[in-house]
């Protein structure tokens, strides 16, 4: 009531004559140290310090309403009841620095110095008045009572000390005695005073001398911390010992697995204590159980802490499981709800510190899929980082076991139809599935067909999302397959019939893709389907590429800005704290003028202004709740976000994707290259519809992506440089660069004529001779002109050749395309060209014997690994041996089919007895049988389909 009086102006003018007798017969003997406070030190030391000193379980008792109240009065009416109250404290501790012993009243004391910690948030600050009385004031008054014959005094004052720690003494030898003072404490014979000696070292680990004398004596002094948390069964310790573990990181590793092992008794204890009464709780325990659940929490937290900061230590860690593990399964097993978010915190803690799954972690996971089975729809966000280090980590297990896909997948079925959850678990089961695509590309086709159900089941129904995130993260779904293969995801959206309304739908939402990844992904996805083959493409998206690609380019605009504000937004997070932030919690601007004299209610504005803001804020909410949505909307006039939606996604500067090591400028550079010399269609289409405004914007992406690739060499040859390489790259050139530069050189007819395999090869490229600039149109009308004159002559050489038969006509005009590919290779590879090969005389000769067939085969082998540095070598290898195998029979291709799937098999294995050898253990399944036989893959719904029409993209 009082409080609201401090507040409400009116109230306050009858209250402000009255505020010295206020403080000094109501409020300072609340905060004194009183008889019944004695008899519970005296009588259960445990319980007092459970009472007196966790601020939960004293948040209603009379201590804390006072206290509150000296606050309020402090920081609403600085102005009329500051100098007051200091007045009234300093008062205090005079009378008792000036009395004698025998005199001397402790528990007066105890309640001025109780008060001096209350205010200490106004007090410390760099602008307070009496900032720089604030060590004078320790010496003189805290520090001595830490030798007090009294031990309540002494703890009062180590828990003012702590308070005011902040505060910097003149002289080093002053604060080495403070330390040694309060270290000394760790072993008073009063079990209060321990503690508040704990928390009170804990602020003083920040001074490096404090930190080095501490380590000396760190393990001494966490084992007292642990005594003193088996003791009070609470988690007032723990958060001492965490901030330990944290600092000390470095120095744990020794008897890291000891304090684990100690950690791990008391949590077990703790819980037992739990388990054992669960069924009997009632009003009279309810209590203590909450308790000991709290401090089994902290353990927990201790323990997630410990393992985090040993991440260079991953040999240590793998110990640390085997004490963790057990832990997490009895939490698990006995469905211990209140410490699920813990123990998947300390779970994937420990995932994300050795960067690998063992085989404890496998075996555990079925507690995991229990757990999730019976509570875990409602506990997904709590679990999403632990599922997402499992996938991360583990898609080689994932990969190879088709148990853990099901299981997965019906983790992911199951949130996005669940009737129980919202948005944002259903935004976790997105993410969940993105996971599972970008790291495991290629090796989960079965799961792609159920995750694009998931998302089309929301994308197509018109109010089934409510939320952009929502909406963002289910149209990722989609990307993301289009990402990990264009041509499976195509054929299920056609299969379907979902191509055109989802497209419809990514197409109208690009300007919701607001973070750098969402940018990304649409930027990727959407050239994924842009390098499909015409011919291939369904129909619906043939008409449409020129405004697929338009939406590329609409992206590319708001990229760069992304980029940094996602850089800005990253060195503000990693930068150094400023410290005159927290100056702002209590406002000492113009307070001198108001102590001298100045109007009586000038400070009631600010109250009044919140207690307004306050009173707006409720008839908002009942507005809302009576279903008043023009109230709601006159009273929130100032937010004139007209989106349905909501608010787009917020950046996030830590979210980390195999994305990232993608430069998004080289990329659409790169597909822009391969289109042009594999994909011409489709490539027409797209540029011959480009406005002059976009070819110009086209160009600066081109120059960006050399910007970005000068950047990449420059960091390579500085890496080389300091390994003692060093690797000269040049830069590829565009056929977009420099194209509105007077005086260009004219552009190559295709970007990879002028590839970075020339770069990797060392070759330079020769600057070529200035000719007349020409427009796009002109250069597009030539290409025409030139692919219509090839027809021409095919047309030509048809008629001369009439007689001919049909096989021969044939391989005449594949001779003809081989030549083509021939001639696109020699560009290819640069300086090393075909034309220079032939002159060998081994691969001008045609071979006839077996040993001439081999010297032919080594030498053409030779020949073109000698380009398989280059980015376009694995797409023309492809087709070099389409065309070679196209003259052959059925019976002869599969042959060569089955060697080919041979090597692949033996590949397969060596690198997974190499990740053996380097991890030194055996890689687990589940049950300890790998699964074989194969998952029904016929139910889209499940997710899995063995796609007959297409074995051979497979």
């Amino acid at each position: 009531f009082l409080s609201d009086c401090i507040k409400e102006k009116s109230a306050w003018k009858l209250l402000k004559p009255h505020t010295e007798a206020i403080v000094a017969h109501f409020v300072f003997p609340q905060l004194c140290f009183t008889k019944a406070d004695q008899e519970l030190w005296e009588d259960n030391p445990v319980e007092y310090v459970q009472k007196r000193i966790d601020p939960l379980d004293d948040f209603g008792s009379a201590t804390v309403a006072a206290s509150n109240l000296l606050i309020d009065l402090a920081f609403d009416r600085k102005s009329a009841t500051l100098n007051t109250i200091l007045g009234f404290v300093n008062n205090v501790l005079t009378t008792y620095l000036q009395s004698t012993e025998e005199t001397r009243d402790p528990r007066a004391k105890d309640g001025a110095l109780n008060m001096m910690s209350a205010l200490c948030g106004a007090l410390i600050s760099r602008k307070s008045p009496i900032a720089s009385t604030l060590p004078e004031f320790l010496l003189t008054h805290v520090v001595p009572e830490f030798k007090s014959q009294y031990g309540f005094l002494r703890a009062r004052a180590l828990d003012t000390y702590c308070r005011y720690s902040s505060v910097e003494f003149p002289d080093k030898q002053i604060s080495r005695g403070v330390f040694e003072s309060v270290f000394n404490l760790l072993h008073d014979p009063e079990l209060p005073v321990r503690v508040h000696a704990a928390l009170a070292l804990q602020p003083m680990i920040e001074n490096d001398e404090n930190r080095d004398a501490l380590a000396i004596h760190l393990p001494q002094v966490m084992q007292v911390f642990l005594n003193l948390t088996n003791e009070i069964d609470s988690d007032t310790i723990t958060h001492v010992i965490e901030e330990f573990v944290e600092v000390f990181a470095d120095r744990m590793a020794p008897f890291a697995v000891e304090l684990a092992q100690q950690l791990r008794d008391t949590f077990m204890r703790v819980m037992g204590d739990v388990v054992s009464n669960q069924p009997e709780l009632n009003s009279s325990n309810i209590e203590d159980i909450s308790d000991k659940t709290m401090a089994a929490m902290g353990v927990l937290k201790t323990m997630g802490t410990l393992v985090l900061n040993l991440e260079n230590s991953p040999e240590v860690v793998y110990r640390l499981e085997e004490v963790v593990f057990p832990i997490a399964r009895f939490v698990l097993d006995q469905r211990v709800v209140d410490l699920y978010d813990e123990v998947f915190e300390i779970l994937d803690c420990c995932l994300f510190a050795v960067k690998a799954v063992s085989p404890n972690a496998w075996n555990l996971f079925g507690a995991i899929y229990a757990c999730f089975k019976n509570d875990g729809v409602d506990f997904i966000e709590e679990m999403l980082p632990l599922l997402d280090n499992y996938v991360t980590y583990g898609m080689d297990t994932v990969a190879t076991n088709s148990d853990l896909q099901e299981r997965l997948f019906d983790m992911i079925e199951s949130v996005m139809k669940s009737d129980r959850v919202g948005e944002n678990e259903c935004i976790c089961a997105c993410k969940l599935a993105e996971t599972i695509m970008l790291h495991g590309r290629g090796k989960v086709d079965g799961m792609i067909p159920g995750f694009i159900s998931l998302a089309a089941a929301y994308l197509l129904v018109g109010d089934a999302i409510k939320t952009t995130p929502f909406l963002v993260h289910a149209l990722e779904i989609v990307l993301n397959a289009l990402h990990y293969n264009p041509v499976i995801t195509l054929n299920v959206l056609e299969q379907y019939q979902w191509t055109e309304g989802i497209f419809t739908r990514l197409v109208q939402s690009t300007s919701k893709f607001s973070r750098v990844h969402d940018k990304k992904l649409l930027i990727f996805g959407l050239t994924a389907v842009l390098n499909i083959p015409a011919a291939q493409l369904p129909p619906s998206l043939q008409n449409g590429l020129p405004q697929l690609f338009e939406a590329v380019l609409h992206v590319f605009q708001s990229l760069g800005k992304a980029i940094e504000a996602r850089d800005a937004l990253e060195r503000m997070y990693e930068g150094d704290d400023d410290d005159e932030a927290f100056d702002n919690e209590f406002e000492w601007d113009g307070a001198e003028d108001e102590l001298d004299g100045g109007e009586d209610f000038e400070d009631v504005d600010d109250a009044d202004e919140m207690q307004s803001a306050f009173l707006k804020e409720l008839a908002g909410q009942a507005a809302k709740a009576l279903g008043s949505d023009e109230d709601e909307a006159d009273l929130n006039s100032d937010d004139d976000d007209d989106d349905d939606f909501g608010s787009p996604l917020d950046e996030e500067y830590t979210l980390e994707s195999p994305l990232d090591e993608i430069d998004a400028y080289i990329h659409l550079q790169d597909k822009l290259a391969e289109m042009q010399h594999a994909n011409a269609a489709v490539y027409d289409a797209i540029v011959q519809n480009l406005s002059q405004e976009n070819t110009q914007f086209v160009q600066s992406l081109m120059e960006e992506a050399n910007r970005q690739r000068e950047a990449l060499a420059a960091q390579q040859q500085q890496k080389d440089q300091e390994s003692g390489d060093e690797i000269v790259q040049n830069v590829v050139k565009s056929k977009w660069d420099d194209e509105d530069a007077d005086g260009s050189d004219e552009a190559p007819e295709a970007w990879d004529a002028s590839s970075d395999s020339e770069a990797e090869a060392g070759v330079s490229v020769p600057a070529p001779q200035p000719k007349k600039k020409k427009t796009i149109a002109e250069r597009i009308a030539e290409k025409q002109a030139e692919r219509e004159a090839k027809k021409a002559e095919t047309a030509v050489a048809d008629s001369d050749d009439s007689d001919e038969d049909a096989v021969a006509k044939k391989l005449r005009q594949r001779q003809l395309e081989i030549d083509s590919d021939r001639q696109a290779a020699e560009d290819l590879f640069a300086g090393i060209t075909i034309k220079d090969a032939q002159a060998k005389d081994v691969l001008t000769h045609t071979p006839k014997t077996q040993d001439e067939f081999d010297e032919f085969q080594k030498a053409l082998v030779e020949q073109i690994e000698k380009a398989k540095s280059s980015r376009l070598y694995f797409s023309f290898l492809e087709k070099l041996v389409r065309e070679l195998a196209l003259p052959l029979k059925d019976s002869e291709v599969r042959t060569i089919s089955s060697a080919l799937n041979a090597l692949a098999s033996e590949k397969q294995k060596a690198s997974r007895d190499l990740a053996k050898g380097k991890k030194k253990n055996k890689k687990a399944t589940l049950g300890g049988v790998q699964k074989t036989a194969e998952v029904d893959m016929t139910d889209y719904s499940r997710g899995y389909d063995k796609f007959d029409d297409f074995d051979d993209f497979m």
